[in-house]
């Protein structure tokens, strides 16, 4: 999830726990440790908030208990960078995903059906200039070739 200030905020995979009770609590004083951590970013400069990142870690990840490490994304190297982006992805699926999950549970809870729609055509014809073969390749040379055979079908030669 993206913060105001255009950090960025991610959700590791996390681990399941047993009472109910003291999960809300915990959760609840997890919320504040990172309302906490973004408010020590938001006093940094302008400049240097931009440099630093919440990363929320597993239980397995993190050696028995889930936390949250702030980072500097200027320092991570290219394996911590690649995880960062595929993360930060794989963050806005599970979104979407539970934003959908959460529209389609509450239509069914109601009882309401989606309407479809269905298009029809008739008399369609579909054509298409293709290259094949090496041709089909975006190359230098090829885009060069299409474009004097383009030209030369324009002057009708």
């Amino acid at each position: 999830m993206a913060a105001s200030n255009g950090s960025e905020y991610f959700e590791f995979e996390m681990g399941s726990r047993n009472d109910s009770f003291s999960r809300s609590r915990r959760e609840e004083v997890e919320r504040d440790e990172d309302e906490l951590m973004w408010e020590a970013i938001l006093r940094l400069p302008s400049q240097k908030r931009t440099n630093f990142a919440l990363m929320k870690r597993s239980a397995s990840e993190a050696e028995g208990e889930q936390r949250t490490d702030t980072i500097d994304v200027r320092k991570l190297d290219r394996l911590n960078r690649q995880l960062v982006v595929k993360k930060a992805f794989a963050t806005t699926e599970q979104d979407n995903f539970k934003l959908l999950s959460a529209i389609k549970e509450r239509l069914d809870r109601v009882g309401l059906e989606v309407p479809k729609v269905e298009v029809r055509f008739e008399d369609l014809h579909i054509s298409a200039d293709v290259q094949t073969g090496s041709r089909a390749l975006p190359t230098l040379v090829n885009f060069t070739l299409n474009l004097m055979e383009v030209g030369t079908f324009t002057v009708h030669l």
